[in-house]
């Protein structure tokens, strides 16, 4: 498990077609599988490792109950092969947060570098491939040379958010410790913060900026209410220092004044609005978990036939896409799983965010009939955890508007490794 949260965000393939995404997944189902081999040649010591009331825990029920909804909605799917191959990742998804949460109640505080270190060194790729440095062997295009700073992720939009996670860990790792390691986790902090900044994902600094008023917020909410209007004035002069935020920045506010809609979504419109229509076809079930991009040609021209603007804004802008993502998982999780699928989804986020709210973590308990958390003997992973959590699936929430981090190996996984290990160490 060690193995993989360290080596998922830096494999790539020097001269494969995909240098990034296929290796990542590669990867990850090769350990997995090797990992569910293990446990059952292991049957039934490994059986051992959560109890029959562990199941009763909210942070174990919920990610057995997505998995199951999963499962029903590939049953009845409008295209089995595909959600097959989605379930399986899923399920994959599902053992490594799983046993992330079991084996993290006896790791120390010390067991976030496993995430942090390939954070750091994909931050100083992504700075050196900004300032024109290539050391990896990414082309670099004429028109828009920025989408070679990909680090060791894809594109920097994926870069940028694989960052925000650990940006936030690293904030709240300088808040639980003192003295020289303090100091360190400051310096990684800023380090992922330049990294984030290099990539120029306004959707990240965005999920970041959020992650940090929700972490003011759980310190104190006196503090993030006296910080509110500080922030937002210190927000308003970088952007204007910022150039390349600057021009992104006025460019969205020129595009959302003239009505081009579809500009100011970089013409994604086109796909939020055919999943919104899947949704409403497929209200219970869904299309099926993974299955968008095969439905996605068929709902364009209808969103299109709906909505001319779209076909006008695209030919003004000279793009034409097939999405194959949403771009947006709040809605790809609505469309692909239903109803049900997208609640458990906020339910997740929830239990989450429960986390950093003590008091409604114990009310969660009580109602799931779960056994109350057992005292952590290190008062700084509590410490961590607690501070954490909520900002955590403030970010996430925010990604998930405008990206797709759970189509993402590298993104999903570093979220999931952060959101167990806030759960662990919070007592389940």
């Amino acid at each position: 498990m060690a193995l993989l949260v360290l080596a998922i965000p830096l494999m790539f393939s020097p001269s494969g077609k995909d240098l990034f995404n296929l290796p990542k997944d590669i990867l990850f189902r090769a350990g997995m599988i090797a990992i569910a081999a293990i446990l059952v040649m292991a049957w039934p010591s490994s059986a051992s490792l959560f109890s029959r009331r562990d199941w009763r825990k909210p942070s174990v029920a919920i990610a057995l109950g997505a998995l199951a909804w999963t499962a029903v909605a590939a049953v009845f799917s409008s295209d089995r092969g595909i959600s097959a191959v989605s379930l399986a990742t899923t399920a994959a998804l599902t053992l490594f947060y799983l046993l992330t949460l079991r084996l993290a109640v006896r790791q120390e505080l010390q067991a976030i570098w496993l995430l942090l270190v390939p954070a750091i060194l994909n931050a100083l790729m992504v700075m050196m491939q900004e300032s024109g440095l290539q050391p990896l062997n990414v082309e670099r295009l004429s028109y828009d040379p920025h989408l070679s700073t990909t680090g060791f992720l894809g594109n920097p939009n994926v870069a940028g958010a694989f960052l925000t996670g650990p940006a936030l860990a690293a904030v709240a790792l300088a808040v639980a410790t003192r003295g020289r390691r303090r100091y360190v986790a400051l310096a990684t902090a800023a380090v992922l913060l330049v990294g984030i900044l290099a990539s120029r994902t306004l959707t990240s600094l965005l999920a970041y900026g959020t992650g940090m008023a929700a972490m003011v917020a759980v310190s104190s909410w006196r503090m993030a209410l006296k910080l509110a209007a500080p922030a937002l004035i210190a927000a308003v002069i970088f952007i204007n220092l910022y150039a390349p935020l600057r021009y992104r920045v006025r460019s969205l506010i020129h595009s959302a004044r003239t009505g081009e809609y579809n500009l100011l979504l970089t013409n994604r419109l086109t796909p939020f609005l055919a999943a919104g229509t899947m949704a409403a076809d497929h209200p219970l079930l869904g299309i099926g978990p993974g299955t968008f991009g095969h439905h996605y040609f068929d709902y364009k021209i209808l969103a299109e036939a709906r909505h001319p603007g779209l076909v006008t804004d695209i030919q003004r802008s000279s793009w034409s896409f097939s999405f194959s993502e949403v771009h947006n998982d709040h809605l790809e999780v609505l469309a692909e799983t239903g109803l049900p699928g997208y609640l458990l989804f906020l339910g997740a986020l929830f239990i989450l965010a429960a986390g950093s709210l003590p008091e409604l973590d114990q009310r969660l308990r009580v109602l799931t009939g779960a056994d109350p958390p057992v005292p952590s003997g290190d008062s700084r992973r509590l410490h961590f955890a607690r501070i954490l959590a909520l900002p955590l699936v403030a970010s996430f929430f925010v990604l998930a508007l405008a990206q797709f981090p759970l189509q993402l190996i590298s993104t999903a996984t570093a979220y999931l490794f952060l959101a167990a290990l806030c759960r662990s160490w919070c007592g389940w």
